[in-house]
């Protein structure tokens, strides 16, 4: 005959009527029904020998407990941790499950005869279930207690101010850590004498506990380049598997050259740059070029490491700014300053026009750094003739022509190019409107530091400009 499903209990039996608590502990004398002996001897008895009948009130209570417990169960029910019934009955058995006392989930028993408390640690318990814990971290690691550490999901909270450590117990179990912390520091989720896991700020993590340690689960399908793209602090070697394990877009902030990265092997990273550093050239981070690659603010590229520890540059892209500076008319004294150039310019398009001088002196370009150097400058400018072409060398700056005149009216541009460190190239062309006449020039020029300013000049220094302007690009 099948098993049938029986009625649900609404009322437990006798919930309005008369009934006595039933206690532990019979009462053979006056005839009371107890847990122990149910109904005692005397009850069995006849009247005639001197028994006393059961008591309905005794009934009703016995029916009333047993069909209250049923109408728990029913329901869904289950009861908490009992540690004075635990010592009554010897422990709870082993697949005996308690409710948590968030309600989130129960506590299911793995050893024999168990008496531990789970919420107080006690051994042989582990979490089902789910729910969320919520924790602020700061300054301090934080222990998760047993009922903490029972959610399925843990969201993390505050403002770091140190690299701090998350411990779990030794639960087997798997945990979804959501890290919404800031400050430039690290959670290592972890036991307390087992390995751990880093949750990366602004993401999630999927770990998992084997019953010593933590690790990190695979999560099907994630889209590592997909993710929120993480700040990652330069240093000579940016350790990737701690500072960004769960996503493949970083940016770099800071200024510190950098040599190497620890990451492992088959990993390709979209990155950028928020200052200006050098990718140091080595066989541990290779550039195509060969060569070291300063960086410039918004500068991106792909990185992807062709085995543990060692990365090449696939794609480098540099950002392309560029800004219009200050137009400066040249109407009058002896040089005109453009400062306050960014120390990422790489390329300045220098535009004469109509530039004209009182005598027969030579306009002429410097540059500087915290101030105008006027030696060390390379290279030579020339004139081309009708009847043929003049050059001229000089030391003090890169000429704009080889012959002056104070009626010349030259238009024109040249450019400054950044080839390696603080060298810079010049070339470039200019035309006089009054004659046919175009001069070029070519040179370079080392600074002590990075270059912030430029200057139009004369070469005698005491011609006057009466006419025109210059202005720069850069980029």
């Amino acid at each position: 005959m099948p098993i049938s499903t029986p009625d649900n209990i609404i009322t437990p039996w006798a919930t309005s009527g008369l009934k006595d608590d039933i206690p532990e502990n019979a009462d053979p004398i006056n005839g009371r029904a107890g847990f122990d002996l149910g109904f005692p001897p005397i009850n069995l008895t006849p009247k005639t020998a001197g028994g006393i009948p059961p008591f309905g009130q005794d009934f009703n209570g016995i029916f009333f407990d047993v069909t209250q417990a049923l109408q728990f169960l029913q329901a869904g029910g289950s009861f908490p941790y009992d540690g004075t019934w635990a010592t009554a009955v010897g422990g709870y058995p082993i697949g005996a499950l308690v409710s948590r006392t968030d309600n989130q989930g129960l506590w299911r028993n793995t050893v024999a005869n168990n008496l531990t408390d789970p919420e107080a640690g006690g051994a042989g318990w582990q979490p089902e279930g789910s729910g969320a814990t919520s924790i602020t971290m700061t300054s301090s690691n934080v222990t998760l207690t047993p009922l903490q550490a029972a959610a399925g999901m843990i969201i993390i909270s505050g403002t770091l101010t140190a690299n701090l450590q998350l411990i779990f117990p030794e639960y087997v179990k798997q945990w979804l850590v959501i890290n919404n912390t800031s400050g430039a520091f690290s959670i290592t989720c972890k036991t307390a004498s087992g390995a751990g896991v880093t949750a990366a700020q602004s993401s999630s993590t999927l770990i998992h506990g084997d019953g010593t340690r933590i690790g990190a689960s695979a999560q099907t399908g994630f889209d590592y380049l997909n993710t929120l793209r993480i700040d990652v602090a330069s240093s000579s070697t940016i350790n990737l598997n701690v500072a960004a394990p769960n996503t493949r877009n970083i940016n770099i902030t800071g200024s510190t050259s950098i040599n190497g990265f620890t990451v492992s092997s088959g990993q390709t990273y979209i990155v950028s740059f928020s200052g200006s550093l050098t990718l140091v050239n080595s066989a541990s981070l290779v550039t195509r070029s060969g060569a070291n690659i300063t960086t410039s603010p918004g500068d991106s590229c792909v990185i992807r490491s062709t085995s543990t520890n060692t990365v090449e540059v696939i794609l480098y892209s540099t950002v392309r700014q560029a800004v219009q500076g200050l137009s400066i008319p040249t109407t009058s004294g002896t040089s005109h300053d453009i400062t306050g150039i960014p120390s990422w310019a790489r390329k300045i398009e220098v535009d004469i026009i109509g530039v004209s001088l009182s005598g027969s002196s030579i306009p002429q370009i410097q540059i500087g750094s915290g101030s105008i150097d006027t030696s060390g400058y390379l290279g030579s400018s020339a004139d081309c003739l009708p009847a043929g072409t003049t050059a001229m060398l000089n030391s003090n700056g890169f000429l704009l022509g080889s012959l002056g005149n104070p009626s010349y009216t030259r238009h024109g541009s040249v450019t400054l190019r950044r080839a390696t460190g603080n060298t810079w190239t010049i070339s470039g062309n200019t035309g006089l409107s009054d004659t046919a006449r175009c001069s070029m020039v070519g040179g370079s020029k080392s600074l002590p530091g990075v270059l912030d300013r430029i200057r139009l000049t004369t070469v005698n220094g005491t011609d006057t400009f009466d006419a025109g302007s210059f202005n720069i690009w850069y980029e």
